[in-house]
Parts: structure tokens; sequence; C-alpha cells
């Protein structure tokens, strides 16, 4: 995956604060180059992947609000509003900046997070770019 920092990033939907969806979810990354403040760091609230009453608050409303947006959208815009966001527009990330921990990593490492957690592409210097190969892992939590 090559991810290319342009000079307006407001679009970029990995620069929010975001949970990739309600249940305990997997990634791993194998970076090709160095992840720093130059190319966007990767940023992770720390225990933000754990399970309590706040937490079940959060995804009780959020998919409240899921449902009423979803109802007359594609399936390819229902998708991209499916992870949850802890700031719809960004405008509260700075706060949340100081709570996270802002990991950087050399060229050829590996990777592991719980994506359940909140999660966020560092900011960028414009015209940089992270490459990485990209390995999702999720079980479908209701099965038996």
């Amino acid at each position: 995956m090559r991810v290319q920092n342009f000079k307006d990033n407001k679009h970029d939907a990995q620069k929010f604060y975001h949970t990739d969806t309600f249940f305990n979810t997997f990634k791993a990354w194998i970076t090709m180059n160095d992840w720093n403040d130059n190319n966007g760091p990767l940023m992770y609230l720390k225990n933000s992947h754990l399970l309590n009453f706040k937490r079940i608050i959060l995804e009780y409303i959020n998919s409240i609000d899921y449902s009423f947006r979803a109802k007359n959208l594609s399936k390819k815009k229902r998708n991209i509003i499916a992870s949850w966001r802890l700031s719809k527009n960004g405008k509260k990330d700075k706060v949340y900046d100081k709570e996270a921990i802002k990991m950087n990593f050399k060229e050829n490492c590996f990777i592991f997070a719980n994506t359940h957690g909140f999660h966020r592409r560092g900011n960028a210097k414009e015209n940089t770019i992270r490459e990485t190969i990209l390995i999702s892992v999720r079980e479908n939590p209701f099965s038996i």
C-alpha cells in the first residue's frame, strides 16, 4: 500500500482517530520505508481497545448514528462511514494526541495492532510517501 501525503489532507479519513470496527480486529504492517514525523507515524490511544462502560455507550450511540446515516447510501459509501471516529472533522485530534502513543518505525519492521483501539496516521510533510505491506485479520464476532 502506498500513501502519498498532499498539502490538503482534509479528506484523508485515516488522519482522524478511528476504530476499524466494534470488535477486536487486527492489522499488521510491514514497513517498506521508515515511518516518522516526515511521512506520518502511527498514533494509537493507549488502552482504547479495552471494553468498559464508556466504550459500550460510545458504540451504542455510534450504531444509532450509523443506522440513520446509512439508510439511503450505497454499499460503498456505507463501508466508508462504518468505522467510528472520535471526532467527525478531526478538530479534537490535537487533544487526543496528548494522550496518544506516537510510534515511529524503521524500514522492514513488522507491526501488529488491535485496530479496535482508536488509531490514526500521524501528520506528515507534504509530498512524502509511506509504503507498507498491509495484512488485515477480521473474525466474525457472532460465529459459533
